[in-house]
């Protein structure tokens, strides 16, 4: 599942000829992830359909400024990661394998939340 709930929408900003904006959303098998979407004129498309899209380059073939949407909601962005995050460690039930992993996890949590703590503060 690609799409999950939406956990947060930045306010878009224009780059290039077209309108961007940042989300977190939940998905089932990575927690909280981020993606980019840009205005078609229509409806909003995923980053996956911009036309120069490509897996394989270092930004996946979108446009490069979209790094000054991202430093401009970095601290809402981190937030709702971390809360998407906790909501999917809340579901995860951990088995004698699965709590290396949670704890694993669990620290990349911590990480995050220092983080979140630094944003905060500046």
């Amino acid at each position: 599942m690609r799409h999950g709930e939406i956990i947060y929408t930045s306010p878009e900003r224009q780059i290039g000829k077209h309108r961007w904006r940042c989300q977190v959303y939940a998905h089932d098998s990575y927690g909280a992830c981020t993606r980019y979407q840009w205005w078609d004129g229509v409806r909003w498309r995923d980053d996956e359909q911009w036309p120069r899209y490509n897996s394989h380059d270092s930004n996946n073939g979108l446009p490069k400024s979209l790094e000054k949407l991202y430093y401009q909601y970095e601290r809402d962005i981190f937030a709702a990661l971390l809360k998407g995050r906790e909501d999917w460690f809340t579901i995860h039930t951990p088995e004698k394998e699965g709590q290396w992993y949670y704890k694993q996890r669990q620290k990349d949590l911590e990480t995050t939340r220092e983080k979140l703590a630094r944003l905060t503060a500046a």
